[in-house]
Order: structure tokens, then C-alpha cells, then sequence
């Protein structure tokens, strides 16, 4: 979403960021691996999160306003990742790109997040990888 929105600002001849940080995401040519999220109850939707990624903290599960907020912005996440269309363009983003994942994120497979250096028309430094799966943070902050 990051890199769509780097995109309009450069159609509207508005300042792109200096640099752009993406984490656990594929590069955007490649095919979405989610689908848009059809309408489906709170519980169905939260069980398929829980199967699909790793366990939601139990403080969002045991909040049910939290957690109805966090679905909700997932939701629209899932929606607009799942039903984007990907146009290659002549140029590439003058921005700088850093991309950051997990070494064991299934969903973004380390061969993939190379992919992405050939939206930039800077230098993009090797992707680092650190320990854990897609939602490493928690793992480098202990949790």
C-alpha cells in the first residue's frame, strides 16, 4: 500500500518520501497470495486469521472493541491487497526502498522480497532478515 501511495504522490507532482519502509510484505508485481476478504462474521474472520498467521495477542482477543478495531482495519488491508492490480511503469520510484521480513515468514519468502529492488531507481541495500516468521517484531522485542 506503502509504494501505491509513493506512486500517486509522484502523479501529483507532490514530494516523494525520502525513503520507504516496507516489512513482511510481497513486492508489488508480484500476484497478491491473499484474497479479497468476502463479508463474513467477526468469529469466522478472527479463526481464519489465527490459522492463516500466527496467534493474535491475547489482549486484542480478550478486548471485544479492540478487537472489532483491528479487524476492521485487517479487513480493509485484505481487501485492498487482495483486489490490487499491479500496472509496470516506464520509471521507477526516485525514493529509496527498504524492505525488512522474517528469515521463516511463509508468507513472504525470502527470494521474493529481493524482487522488489527493481521499483527503485536508487541503490536498495540486501534485505535483512531477522529471526522469526511473519510477525518477527514480536520476536525481537521479546514477546
Amino acid at each position: 500500500m506503502a509504494f501505491y501511495l509513493a506512486r500517486g504522490l509522484r502523479t501529483n507532482g507532490l514530494e516523494l518520501p525520502q525513503r520507504l519502509i516496507v516489512s513482511a510484505c510481497r513486492p508489488p508485481h508480484l500476484p497478491p497470495n491473499t484474497r479479497a476478504d468476502t463479508p463474513t462474521p467477526l468469529e469466522q474472520f478472527v479463526e481464519r486469521l489465527q490459522q492463516r498467521y500466527e496467534a493474535i495477542p491475547e489482549e486484542v482477543l480478550s478486548n471485544p472493541e479492540v478487537l472489532a478495531l483491528f479487524a476492521s482495519i485487517l479487513r480493509a488491508d485484505f481487501t485492498i491487497l487482495g483486489n490490487r492490480c499491479f500496472i509496470d511503469q516506464s520509471h521507477r520510484l526516485a525514493c529509496a526502498i527498504s524492505a525488512y521480513a522474517g528469515r521463516d515468514d511463509e508468507h513472504v519468502p525470502n527470494t521474493v522480497l529481493r524482487d522488489g529492488s527493481n521499483h527503485t531507481s536508487r541503490d536498495r541495500p540486501k534485505p535483512p532478515y531477522s529471526p522469526g516468521g511473519h510477525f518477527y517484531l514480536r520476536s525481537l522485542s521479546g514477546d
